[in-house]
């Protein structure tokens, strides 16, 4: 019956997306939190030779999982390093 169709994506507008670097965290806006929709724990993951980085959700803090750790008032999340 909807043979000659094709599926759109919509796709909502966000605002800006930022991620600060500081020296003994990361944090990241309230735009990039709901971008990864609330996820709990991250990896990160670089492509050292295009100078590019990802960030991938995951539901459990693996070896390589990080925790978003949510700022009160919802204005973002940051992650601080673990203890060696």
């Amino acid at each position: 019956m909807l043979k000659d169709f094709t599926v759109i994506e919509i796709r909502k507008r966000v605002g800006p997306m930022q991620m600060i670097i500081e020296p003994k965290r990361l944090r990241f806006s309230r735009h990039v939190i709901e971008a990864l929709e609330y996820s709990p724990f991250v990896h990160f993951l670089i492509n050292a030779r295009d100078k590019k980085l990802a960030i991938q959700v995951c539901r459990e803090k693996g070896r390589s999982g990080h925790a978003l750790l949510q700022a009160s008032g919802g204005a973002g999340a940051e992650i601080h390093p673990r203890p060696e």
